[in-house]
């Protein structure tokens, strides 16, 4: 959006008339029917909003968030089956596309017909017989594809298997020459409407997540009348109303069929263009709609009084970020936006005194041994005090969503819980907390879970200080080789490129020679050339002029040698690398030992 929605404060609906319950309004609310047609929805916001029917259209786009949900409602299924935590106009899109991809996985495999086409869609009314009078009556989209044979998801029936081929019968297998899945025969125009139900490509719609609308906003784009809820006025509405002998599906000839309505005329004012006309505007231009919603958002929040008589509220949009949507994301938050008090500290587990840092391929948070100098390891408040800003990326610790945090109380140990602000455990008055998986290895993920006392939960915030001036600089005297011990090679760094590989050792190469290095600025030990003096980097392919995350450690037992990117490697198959973890001999006299591809021997000059 290019603007924020207006708040405004100063209403005063809520007139005390029971002094023992000052919060219930005696003025009784009024309801929109949600089973009502066109009209009935537009006397609702004529009568009690002042909408006209542009208004009304472009506030309906709101249906683009969320989902129905049938203990509240009776109404099932979602408005939009892939995008319900997005706000843009694909509500718009759902209602009026006549052709529009088909989605049933988590994949976003587009599934089309059996020549890979963008499917047809289309509109049926059902009612499942949730109320006394059968209904409530709702609308649902189908489309007109092949079962999804790449993924081979969406509840495959033994029929649709065939449609995909099946190996253990020796079958030609889809998608194959083009084609996704097995033709039929006929295609959609040549088959009669109760043949479109049945065959490879068939109506079908999204299991579970089904594409719906209900009959009042419908009723904006289709010219229907309704009778007790039941829609009336199309062809496809003749056997469909509730009562003895009645189909619940709309239907034509007997079969399951769109009911055929024509595109809805009513216009507000009359001199305007229809509501069916906005509904197709705003699927082809999202940002029309968005400016158009937030002025009839404004005005029905207005609703009774003048604008005089309120107050736009504080600025809530100045400043603020919000977590990003994505699959992989079960919350979403909002935050005013703190520079970081640079004190800087790791955040211990107590589970095996593992560190949080961020991967630096997926920018995800994870656990790690704790690499002296790695300011991927390293964090500090924002001055709110609720962000936590990692010191090499400047990301904020986000896990799934959410990015303002809390210090829980600190157990006996010294420990304490990171929990969300705002946030509790489903329905239970407990915080919801950081929780990193039990396993004590390098590169465990890290989730939330209700708040416990348990030692994967625990976390302690370790400040890093610095060294006096006096220490600031140490370079060890003696030089060495970093030698494999599976091939003999030893890094070799190119300085003209600053690029590091593996060689054949040549006695006295100050190119091939490393020392170890320290700084007071930075905690760590790095490895630094002889011959140029620049620090050999977190990859190991290269080096740098900086001590910027590439400390190093080496265990003399394993032979390891391992940055915060994991550990330096040769393998047969590959060139000088990194790897998240070792690889370890599971049998014979060195059992437990790494493979030599990952062992390396400091060899002095």
């Amino acid at each position: 959006m290019s603007k924020p929605l207006t708040f405004r404060t100063g209403r005063a609906d809520c007139q005390v008339t029971d002094p023992e319950r000052p919060y219930i309004a005696a003025k009784e609310e009024v309801h929109p029917n949600a089973v009502g047609s066109g009209r009935d929805t537009m006397d609702f916001f004529q009568t009690q909003f002042n909408l006209n029917g542009k208004e009304a259209v472009a506030l309906l786009g709101a249906h683009t968030f969320g989902r129905l949900f049938v203990k509240n409602s009776l109404f099932r299924y979602t408005w939009t089956s892939s995008g319900t935590r997005m706000f843009n106009n694909d509500y718009f899109k759902m209602i009026t596309d006549k052709q529009r991809w088909f989605f049933n996985d988590g994949v976003c495999t587009k599934v089309g017909d059996s020549a890979g086409n963008k499917p047809h869609r289309r509109w049926l009314t059902h009612y499942r017989g949730d109320t006394k009078n059968g209904g409530p009556v709702h609308w649902i989209s189908e489309s007109y594809v092949c079962p999804n044979c790449e993924t081979r998801t969406g509840l495959l029936t033994k029929k649709d298997r065939k449609c995909c081929g099946r190996p253990k019968h020796n079958e030609l297998l889809w998608p194959r020459d083009g084609q996704f899945c097995k033709p039929d025969t006929k295609s959609l125009d040549e088959k009669t409407i109760g043949e479109q139900d049945r065959g490879c490509e068939k109506w079908r719609f999204v299991m579970g997540v089904d594409e719906m609308a209900l009959p009042a906003e419908m009723g904006l784009y289709f010219d229907f009348n309704q009778t007790d809820g039941f829609p009336t006025g199309c062809p496809g509405f003749e056997r469909f109303h509730g009562q003895s002998g009645s189909s619940s599906w709309s239907s034509v000839g007997g079969a399951r069929s769109d009911p055929q309505c024509e595109k809805q005329s009513l216009a507000v004012p009359a001199s305007d263009n229809s509501t069916s006309w906005y509904m197709e505007e705003y699927a082809r231009n999202q940002d029309l709609w968005l400016a158009d919603f937030g002025e009839a958002m404004d005005k029905m929040l207005a609703n009774g009084y003048l604008i005089d008589e309120l107050t736009v509220g504080e600025d809530q949009w100045t400043g603020v970020s919000c977590s990003p949507r994505s699959r992989e994301q079960w919350y979403s938050q909002c935050w005013q936006e703190s520079e970081s008090t640079g004190e800087e500290f790791t955040i211990e587990s107590q589970l095996d005194g593992r560190v949080i840092q961020i991967n630096q391929e997926t920018g995800e948070p994870e656990m790690w041994e704790r690499l002296e100098g790695d300011n991927g390891q390293q964090w500090s408040w924002s001055k709110n005090m609720d962000q936590l800003i990692n010191s090499k990326t400047a990301q904020k610790l986000n896990i799934n969503g959410l990015v303002l945090w809390q210090i829980d109380e600190q157990n006996e140990t010294g420990f304490s819980g990171l929990v969300a602000k705002g946030f509790k455990w489903q329905q239970e008055d407990v915080p919801l907390g950081v929780y990193r998986n039990w396993d004590q290895t390098n590169g465990q993920t890290i989730g939330l879970h209700k708040a416990t006392q348990s030692p994967n939960q625990g976390f302690k915030l370790n400040m890093i200080g610095s060294a006096s001036d006096s220490e600031c600089e140490t370079e060890e005297e003696t030089s060495f080789f970093i030698e494999n011990a599976r091939t003999g090679l030893v890094l070799t760094l190119d300085a003209s490129t600053g690029v590091v590989s593996s060689a054949e050792k040549v006695a006295g190469a100050d190119n091939q020679l490393w020392k170890w290095s320290a700084s007071c600025e930075i905690s760590g030990d790095f490895l630094v050339s002889s011959e140029t003096g620049t620090f050999l980097a977190a990859s190991v392919t290269e080096t740098s002029e900086l001590r910027e995350g590439n400390a190093w450690v080496y265990d003399a037992e394993m032979g390891t040698l391992k940055s915060g990117s994991g550990y330096a490697r040769v393998l047969k198959r590959k060139p000088l690398g990194m790897e998240g973890s070792v690889k370890l001999l599971k049998k014979g006299p060195t059992k437990g030992k790494p493979w030599k591809w990952y062992q390396w021997n400091l060899v002095k000059n």
